[in-house]
């Protein structure tokens, strides 16, 4: 090879290695200043709903990886070693994302090795089979390696997880087994068998299929300052966004309307919505029928009203994501010119009609 193209091809690469490790500075202060901007609520402040919606608004971010960003950024301070590789600019903080999951400050220099040697899908493999606390595995990956008991390891809103504990706990409690007997995964495991049973029948009856009452999840608001809290789990805006969508409304003021339900939505206008919608989800391509819930197309937040037109039947699984950023969802049209358009985190499109 000539001497001069190699002295030239060794500047650039040792240009944009340079580069790749400023990118990574880069990534890290986001980190950190999306966590200040979420723990402070610093958006509010901006007028933005989460920090999410800060982030794709101003910082151009894909919704997911600002939220993703805020949640590194609050583990960092916890975790010195993956803070001071980060700051280095020697750890791509998708790694970073992966080993702050099971990391704690006596196993964070081992997650931080492995992460050094394995590629990035090799350790999300590896974060996902490893509970929180453990030290990742030893030797070269082996992806034919596939033990006979599997670990799953999800990461879902607070909220979220008291539901699967209450379920879990519900259904120890009817089939009087312990742990040493059935494990929570079989639990769960039993959970979705009976799932899938009940989608099956939902197809013939879609009448019958359960909207909206999935689970109590007991949230505050008040009308003066607007914040949401719960008494049981930190709850992200996200959460909030379902509830104000559709939820059952007690009045805990002082007066005689104490105790007074109501909900979000009148029933008899939920019922028109769900009947217009052939009892399922109008998320185009979507044949889900089970655990339907109302959302506002245009938010209230932003002066949408209960008015029909502007109500849809989504099931659970859309609406989580068009309340966490990840699905755009636009209306237009009425009656029988009523089309549906959703855009994916992606770029996927769907319409109906």
């Amino acid at each position: 090879m000539d001497s001069n193209l190699h002295s030239v091809a060794m500047s650039v690469h040792q240009r944009l290695l340079t580069a790749r490790r400023g990118h990574r500075r880069a990534e890290f202060q986001l980190a950190i200043l999306l966590a200040e901007m979420d723990t402070g609520r610093l958006f509010e402040a901006l007028g933005y709903a989460s920090p999410a919606n800060y982030g794709e608004v101003v910082l151009e971010l894909n919704p997911r990886t600002a939220r993703e960003l805020a949640l590194l950024g609050r583990r960092l301070p916890d975790l010195p070693v993956i803070s001071a590789k980060l700051e280095g600019g020697e750890l791509d903080w998708t790694k970073a994302r992966e080993v702050v999951r099971v990391a704690t400050p006596e196993t964070e220099q081992a997650w931080v090795e492995r992460a050094e040697t394995v590629t990035c899908r090799t350790l999300e493999a590896e974060v996902a089979n490893a509970m929180f606390g453990e030290l990742p595995p030893e030797g070269p990956p082996d992806p034919a390696r596939r033990p006979a008991l599997q670990r799953m390891v999800f990461t879902m809103e607070a909220a979220d997880a008291e539901v699967v504990r209450a379920a879990i706990a519900a259904m120890r409690s009817a089939t009087h087994v312990g742990r040493e007997e059935l494990s929570d995964g079989a639990l769960v495991a039993m959970m979705a068998r009976t799932a899938m049973v009940a989608a099956e029948a939902e197809l013939t009856a879609p009448e019958s299929a359960p909207t909206g009452e999935r689970f109590r999840v007991v949230l505050d608001h008040c009308g003066i300052c607007r914040r949401t809290v719960s008494p049981d789990a930190e709850v992200s805006e996200t959460i909030v966004g379902e509830a104000m969508c559709d939820a059952h409304v007690i009045d805990m003021r002082p007066g005689p309307n104490q105790g007074h339900l109501t909900r979000t939505v009148p029933e008899v206008t939920r019922r028109k919505v769900f009947h217009r919608a052939k009892w399922k989800c109008e998320v185009p391509q979507c044949r889900n029928k089970s655990w339907l819930d109302i959302h506002h197309m245009q938010a209230r937040a932003l002066g949408g009203t209960h008015d029909l037109e502007n109500l849809a039947s989504i099931c659970c699984a859309h609406h989580r994501c068009i309340h966490d950023g990840t699905l755009a969802v636009e209306l237009s049209g009425k009656g029988q010119a009523r089309v549906i358009e959703v855009e994916y985190g992606d770029g996927r499109k769907a319409r109906s009609g």
